[in-house]
């Protein structure tokens, strides 16, 4: 793996020693640490400054000589020890030669894999998109099935998903790695990794961990590149919406029902939350207690929404249209919803649930902040956002027709 390290690592900033301590057995839960408590981290750097080079060298001759400290990192070659072996393997991460890389997955986990990742099995629809969009999905000898989206597998082995994967297909296909989400099946480790199947954990669908998860899948397969490409795609829409409703007061934010079932909403601690939040909105459940609450109806006639979001039907291939407009004039039509502020001004909004949910999240919070703030964002077309997505990322067609009403 060729390891371009100007992708800048997000290290450990705050993580006692003894969390990381060196000889700690491969792919070890390190204690209750949640994933909102971790960073990025690649053994081998040392002084933990996010980049590996000759600085991370000559601290480890320190280490040797006794005048630099053990850092978290600084055993590079994860043998329970900081000795020259340390130095070779810096050496070989800085050429690209290196044979195994050690690094600390989303939850928490070290993992240590060997170079080069041929053969790749993802278990989760977020972890395929991912595979895809920085360029390795030639890679992928099974994950997420179906003929329109999924072209590549449709010939492949089924494996089951990341809550109930069939672990003796999984081990006859002798993967060099299985990647999975935070919310797989809790045993996936135990059955694998006794068979030499290491299994990292990422997360793509939450925004505020998106980046340091896209960095790391790029890291680990060797594509760098096209991982920072896909974080400039992300960034670029992302920190435009950011920057602009940031200056909005607590009294200008516009109060938002976010529906993904009949009368079924979030609070924080979602994902869906978190983009309500990232495009200016107030989610009026934000305080409902678990992350996924039912609502009484009631409720959202006194919180009196400004913009009610509705999650649809459809995925990849979109809805029939009727379908939309016959769910749009039942929300409409729902008992006192015609005093609704959202339903007087025309900000019902419905997206197939696709497109509004993991990979695709750019997509709904763009849709989201113009929505809101139309006037704020007339430089941006969310639908020029999605066909981007899967056009360029994905490497499908756009087949368009995924909100409705189409123009908002």
């Amino acid at each position: 793996m060729k390891v371009h390290w100007k992708i800048v690592l997000i290290m450990l900033t705050a993580v006692a020693a003894s969390q990381f301590a060196v000889g700690a057995v491969s792919g070890e839960q390190n204690g209750d640490r949640s994933h909102q408590d971790l960073a990025l981290g690649i053994f081998g750097d040392a002084n933990m400054d996010g980049v590996i080079d000759e600085m991370d060298v000559a601290y480890v001759e320190g280490i040797i000589k006794g005048t630099n400290a053990a850092t978290n990192l600084s055993d590079a070659d994860y043998d329970g020890k900081i000795d020259e072996g340390d130095i070779t393997q810096i050496e070989h991460i800085m050429q690209g030669t290196e044979k195994e890389i050690t690094f600390i997955d989303y939850v928490g986990r070290i993992v240590t894999l060997k170079e080069p990742i041929d053969r790749i099995i993802a278990l989760d629809h977020y972890g395929c998109e991912m595979v895809r969009a920085v360029k390795a999905n030639n890679r992928l000898v099974a994950g997420m099935r179906g003929p329109d989206y999924w072209p590549e597998l449709v010939d492949k082995p089924e494996v089951g998903g990341y809550e109930e994967p069939d672990y003796e297909a999984i081990v006859d296909l002798k993967p060099d790695v299985v990647i999975t989400s935070q919310l797989g099946d809790p045993r996936t480790e135990e059955i694998l990794e006794p068979a030499g199947i290491p299994v990292v954990r990422l997360d793509f669908y939450k925004p505020k961990d998106f980046v340091r998860n896209v960095q790391l899948l790029g890291i680990i397969l060797g594509q760098e590149k096209e991982a920072g490409e896909v974080i400039d795609f992300f960034q670029k829409y992302l920190n435009t919406v950011q920057e602009r409703v940031e200056t909005l007061k607590a009294d200008e934010k516009k109060r938002v029902y976010y529906e993904g079932s009949d009368y079924k909403s979030v609070a924080e601690g979602s994902g869906w939350h978190e983009w309500i939040e990232m495009a200016g909105g107030a989610n009026i459940f934000a305080g409902a207690g678990a992350s996924n609450v039912a609502v009484d109806p009631e409720e959202i006639l006194k919180r009196n929404p400004q913009l009610v979001w509705r999650s649809g039907p459809g995925d990849y291939i979109p809805p029939n249209s009727s379908e939309m407009e016959a769910l749009y004039n039942t929300l409409i039509s729902r008992p006192g919803w015609d005093k609704l502020d959202a339903v007087k001004n025309n900000q019902v909004h419905i997206m197939t649930y696709w497109n509004s949910k993991g990979c695709a999240k750019l997509i709904a919070i763009t849709y989201l902040a113009k929505y809101l703030y139309p006037e704020m964002f007339q430089d941006i077309d969310p639908e020029a956002v999605a066909r981007e997505w899967y056009e360029k990322y994905q490497g499908v067609e756009y087949k368009g027709g995924y909100v409705y009403p189409p123009k908002g």
